[in-house]
């Protein structure tokens, strides 16, 4: 029989017991109890739903393990075993993926712990699947916002206004500014700008702080690159929020070549205006209501009006009474686009003379190609020009009756040229072909033997004479199919590089025909000469006398001389 005390310990056990299981039931958290060997022995009502196993499915027939996806499988046996071996080394909290019975995938955040003198493990399973999706649609956003950050094509820096730091930037800043990302961050908009630069820090500080407060900025600062060079840009400040921080947005825009392109444009500007005013030529330009708009001083000198007397008005006033009609009636087709190429048009002038003008135009479109903006037309005083050729033409009527007569007296001259030039003709071809004669006649090449040509150069061998030498003497070659030739300079009174070249191509070329070549009648002098030019003649035949020469051309040829008594 129990006692009473030991009645009353045995209820309040039970008691506590039965608090713990209502407790493990409601729990809003998925709640497991494991065995030493991983088995799972409990499970609560959130496990069942989390899981979609029912607690006959897994009490006592799974292991935690089996649930867990494979990749983290071997990780949670080693912290379960851990964790009854080394405890302390075992970790408390960590994350896993688990499968649930419908083989979606779960990312769980496990409290796992021993139950006090027991090999039991205690696993609590909160489902964190919605903030991984969460993580990884802001690492999307995140990626995406870097490369449109990154893809712009101006310089974006954001700027923490409170700290006078940039906090980021994107890759065209580091290209502008020759900084690398890390260089620039941490640094300020106010850093590395260019010496003698018109405004100064405090109102860049300045529109920085307005930006912060909502007033947009922007202006054009200049700024120095990390290679020395300066460069112009125009900056664009926006205050904006970004995750509680108070921050401003520079976007940087490299306005170098547009400053470039201002100037030459204002210069070209300053020069087309000095052209058009300087120029000798009258220039006009008039607007679609033939309204005069410019007046060069060339003008002004051919009409006697000021610029600033006829600007505004319209162009009759330019011309005589009884042209007016006329010349507005040519000025009204440039409206249609005609471009005059030589148009004459008569101009009044203040002290009521008349003065001829040849004129050229072109009308300016607007971009849709069909309205028109302006016309301008240039002019050339031929006044003077007109009267000369009216006096011309009277003097070419008198002239023209000496022409008739001077006519008959050429032909006659004529026939008598033709004759002569026709005897000129014949005797300058008579002059050609003896030329050629003397030339093929200065180089001869003569058979000797059978076997042996010999060519007895003679005066001075220039490149007409070493061309004809070569054909000739590759042609007699082939005629008599023999196999040396004899080079003769000995009548050749200088030598130089030139003429050693023509020597040596010539060699070549009889060579290439299977024939030898000896160059024979080489003096001291011209050997000397030679040498001094460095000209190699190692691998040619040499000999001082035509006579060796030909004594050598036989002995070549394998014949041999015998004398009879």
């Amino acid at each position: 029989m129990q006692s009473g005390d030991e009645r009353q310990n045995r209820e309040e056990v039970l008691k506590e017991l039965q608090e713990y299981r209502t407790i493990f039931e409601i729990s809003g958290s998925s709640i497991a109890i494991a065995a030493d060997d991983g088995t799972i022995n409990r499970v609560n009502a959130e496990f069942v739903k989390l899981f979609g196993y029912s607690k006959e499915e897994v009490e006592g027939r799974k292991k935690w393990s089996e649930l867990c996806a494979a990749e983290d499988r071997d990780r949670i046996n080693h912290y379960h075993q851990l964790r009854r071996s080394n405890p302390d080394s075992a970790p408390h909290n960590y994350e896993a993926r688990f499968i649930h019975k419908n083989g979606g995938l779960i990312h769980a955040y496990i409290t796992a712990g021993l139950i006090p003198k027991t090999q039991e493990s205690v696993l609590a399973v909160i489902d964190i699947s919605n903030l991984k999706k969460a993580e990884e649609t802001a690492r999307v956003s995140e990626r995406s916002y870097r490369q449109i950050f990154n893809s712009v094509n101006d310089a974006i820096i954001v700027h923490d206004a409170a700290r006078e730091i940039i906090v980021d930037a994107n890759t065209k800043a580091s290209e502008m500014f020759g900084y690398t990302l890390e260089e620039i961050k941490n640094t300020s908009l106010k850093d590395r700008v260019a010496g003698k630069h018109p405004y100064s820090e405090a109102i860049l500080r300045d529109f920085i702080n307005k930006a912060a407060k909502g007033a947009p900025q922007v202006f054009e600062w200049l700024y120095r690159h990390k290679d020395g060079r300066t460069f112009s840009t125009e900056i664009s400040l926006k205050d904006a929020v970004i995750s509680g921080d108070q921050l401003v947005l520079a976007i940087i825009r490299d306005i170098t070549e547009r400053k470039r392109a201002e100037e030459a444009f204002r210069e070209t500007n300053a020069y087309l205006e000095n052209l058009l005013n300087y120029a000798n030529a009258p220039i006009i330009v008039w607007d679609p209501d033939y309204n005069i708009t410019r007046f060069n001083r060339a003008f002004e000198r051919l009409t006697g009006y000021r610029a600033d007397e006829v600007l505004g008005k319209s162009l009759e006033i330019l011309f005589p009474d009884d042209k007016k009609e006329d010349s507005m009636g040519l000025i009204r087709r440039t409206a249609s686009g005609e471009r005059w190429e030589v148009v004459e048009i008569a101009i009044a002038h203040v002290d009521q003379t008349v003065r001829t003008v040849l004129w050229n135009s072109a009308t300016l479109f607007a971009p849709d190609g069909t309205t028109v903006v302006a016309t301008i037309a240039q002019g050339q005083d031929i006044t003077a020009r007109k009267r000369a050729e009216e006096e011309l033409r009277q003097s070419h009527e008198k002239l023209e009756s000496r022409v008739r007569e001077r006519t008959a007296e050429l032909e006659k001259l004529n026939e008598a040229l033709r004759g002569e030039i026709e005897e000129r003709k014949r005797a300058e071809e008579i002059i050609s072909r003896q030329a050629q004669e003397i030339l093929e006649v200065s180089t001869p090449v003569i058979q000797i033997w059978e076997g042996i040509v010999s060519v007895p150069l003679i005066g001075t061998l220039d490149s007409m004479r070493a061309q004809q030498l070569m054909e000739q003497l590759l042609q007699r070659i082939v005629e008599t199919g023999s196999a040396v030739a004899l080079l003769d300079v000995t009548g050749v009174p200088a030598i130089d590089s030139k003429t050693a070249r023509y020597l040596i191509e010539t060699i070549s070329a009889v060579r290439l025909l299977g024939a030898e070549v000896v160059l024979t009648g080489i003096r001291p002098a011209i050997a000397r000469t030679l040498a001094q030019l460095g000209v190699d003649l190692s691998n040619v035949n040499t000999r001082s006398s035509f006579s060796a020469g030909l004594l050598f051309a036989l002995t070549l040829l394998k014949l041999r001389v015998v004398s009879h008594d």
